[in-house]
Formats: structure tokens, C-alpha cells, sequence
């Protein structure tokens, strides 16, 4: 497995709470990078809408068009790149966890079954909070939501500490 600094996953924050399209932009520009680094092509479309979406506002915006108007309209698209980019990252975690559950059934030494197992636990609780924020934002729940960001917090240290266990 290679170094945890290899990762480019692991420097990412959980996802911001709430609505903010300004964090919500940031944020997916950071997953963005996360997986151009990693190579994933899956990341073309969204990214290719990510930057029509800001493209849109600015062409918008030098039209003349009603402030208000854009700002609803982008972040309607923010919110659904949002709910892209949370299942795309759903996705490859899961595929990530089928690769150590197959990893896993095969004869590893105690230190590696350790990482394996730890890295394992830790993906699962960030997908099992991914669900639930997907799930949050679909139905606009804002308790919802709070208890996704608490689990994928909670998978982020597990995460950290894999990390560190995995690049030591």
C-alpha cells in the first residue's frame, strides 16, 4: 500500500455544513484536485460542470443579469454538483473497500492485517456518513445532516490514524 502522503484523499476536511455555496465551491474544487491527483477519470464530467457552472455565472453576470436570479441559480448547481461529487467519492470508497475485503480473505501478516483492517473500518463509517449526507441534503434536514458530518468526522480521525499507522 503506498504512503499515507501519497494519499491525496487524506488532507481533506469533511464536507462544510450547511448551504454556503462560496464553501460548498471550495470545497468541491479541493475534491476536484483530490482526484486529479489520484487520477481518477471519473472526475471529468464534474469537473466540466463545475467550471460551465461558474462559467454560466460570470457569463450572467456581465450580461447584466438580475443578481438574485444568478445567485439562486448557482447554487441550485452547486447543490446538485454537490450531490454528484458526495456519491462519485461514495463510489470509489466503496470500491476501495472491496479491494481490502479481498485483501482481507487472503494471508496477510499481523502488522498489515492491522492497517488493512483499520483502513477498512475507517472507510466504511466515512461511506456510511456519505449515505446519510446524501440522504440529508436530498430531503433538506438539517439534524440529518449534523449527524452525517459528526460520522464522517468521527471516520475522518479514524482515517488520520490509519494514515499514521499505514505511513509509519
Amino acid at each position: 500500500m503506498p504512503p499515507a502522503a501519497a494519499n491525496p484523499f487524506q488532507a481533506l476536511p469533511p464536507p462544510p455544513s450547511g448551504n454556503d455555496p462560496a464553501a460548498q465551491v471550495d470545497y468541491l474544487e479541493r475534491v476536484v484536485q483530490a482526484f486529479e491527483q489520484a487520477g481518477n477519470p471519473r472526475l471529468a464530467p464534474l469537473k466540466k460542470r463545475l467550471h460551465a457552472t461558474l462559467a454560466e455565472v460570470a457569463r450572467g453576470a456581465e450580461r447584466g443579469d438580475d443578481p438574485e436570479k444568478l445567485a439562486r441559480e448557482f447554487a441550485a448547481q452547486v447543490a446538485e454538483l454537490r450531490l454528484q461529487t458526495y456519491d462519485l467519492l461514495s463510489v470509489v470508497i466503496n470500491q476501495v473497500r472491496a479491494t481490502l475485503r479481498v485483501k482481507l480473505q487472503g494471508s496477510l501478516a499481523p502488522p498489515e492485517r492491522l492497517d488493512a483492517e483499520s483502513l477498512q473500518k475507517g472507510l466504511g463509517e466515512y461511506a456510511q456518513g456519505l449515505r446519510k449526507l446524501i440522504l440529508a441534503i436530498k430531503k433538506r434536514d438539517a439534524t440529518l445532516e449534523a449527524e452525517a458530518q459528526k460520522l464522517i468526522s468521527a471516520a475522518n480521525e479514524l482515517l488520520s490514524a490509519a494514515g499514521k499507522q499505514l505511513g509509519a
